[in-house]
């Protein structure tokens, strides 16, 4: 749960997933505990959708010039700053791919105790600032 980027939209949440790096189910979540074998395990037990690389665009929690959506992230708001220039060079859409919650998931995140993880946040805003986003938290 410490390592979920939750998107909340009128008191629910919409979407909540562990952006893998990777694919997931080639084991890039690995360093975090999330092995292959382990995403098996919360597949059978209906804590996370079968599809370990689906995607889900996240332009909402984009930021121009106002914050549209801010995401949660680690127990604070966080917004993905896009850094045009570098958006220009890799013409790409944004999306998240990685390991999405189910609905019985997403219940669990609302009472289970967010710890830090700092090397995955570091990773995870390495990996979006390639992807040509600051992820940067509100205060």
């Amino acid at each position: 749960m410490s390592l979920v980027v939750a998107n909340p939209q009128n008191g629910q949440i919409y979407d909540a997933r562990v952006v893998s790096q990777g694919n997931a189910g080639s084991n890039s979540l690995k360093n975090y505990g999330l092995n292959f074998n382990n995403l098996n395990l919360l597949q059978e037990y209906g804590l996370i959708i079968s599809d370990y690389h689906s995607h889900i665009s996240y332009n909402i929690c984009e930021t121009t010039n106002d914050v549209t959506v801010p995401l949660d992230f680690q127990g604070g708001k966080y917004v993905f700053v896009p850094n045009e220039e570098k958006l220009k060079k890799l013409d790409t859409e944004f999306k998240l791919n990685g390991v999405c919650f189910s609905a019985a998931g997403i219940e669990l995140i609302k009472i289970v105790e967010i710890e830090q993880t700092l090397d995955y946040h570091k990773a995870l805003s390495d990996f979006l600032f390639n992807k040509g986003y600051e992820f940067t938290k509100l205060d």
